[in-house]
C-alpha cells in the first residue's frame, strides 16, 4: 500500500523539471550539501543563503510554535516557492517554480535518510 502513496499525481509528473536548487543546512546555519539544478539559477553563497535559511526556519519555528519541529513549512513569492523541511539534526531547503506536493515527500525523505546515514558524523563534527 506504501507503492501507491509513493506514485506522483499526473499533475506532477514535471517535478524534477521545475526544481531548481536543493540545499542541505545544519542547526548552527553551515551548508552541509548544495546542488543547482538551473544553469540560469545564481546564487550569492552558498553559507549565505545557508543561514538566512536557518534564522528564517528559526523564526517560522517561534512563530508557529510547533513542539516536535518537524514537518514543511512554504515560502512563496512570484515564480518562486521555498520548501523547508526541519528534521532532526538538519534543515533539506528546495527551491521549486511552483507548489506541489510530490517534492515535499521527496524533501522529508531525502533529509530522514541522510540524517539516518550520517548523523554521527554530523553530531560530531567541530567548526
Amino acid at each position: 500500500s506504501y507503492f501507491f502513496f509513493s506514485l506522483t499525481d499526473f499533475s506532477e509528473f514535471g517535478w524534477k523539471e521545475k526544481t531548481e536548487a536543493l540545499f542541505l543546512i545544519d542547526k548552527a546555519g553551515i551548508c552541509l550539501y548544495h546542488k543547482i539544478f538551473k544553469k540560469k539559477k545564481e546564487l550569492i553563497s552558498e553559507n549565505l543563503i545557508s543561514a538566512a535559511i536557518s534564522i528564517v526556519n528559526e523564526m517560522l519555528k517561534e512563530l508557529i510554535g510547533t513542539v516536535n519541529n518537524k514537518g514543511v513549512s512554504i515560502i512563496k513569492k512570484p515564480n518562486q516557492i521555498v520548501m523547508i523541511y526541519s528534521g532532526e539534526i538538519m534543515s533539506g531547503v528546495l527551491y521549486m517554480r511552483e507548489d506541489l506536493n510530490f517534492p515535499k515527500v521527496i524533501l522529508k525523505e531525502f533529509v530522514d535518510k541522510f540524517e539516518l546515514l550520517f548523523k554521527n558524523i554530523i553530531q560530531n563534527q567541530t567548526i
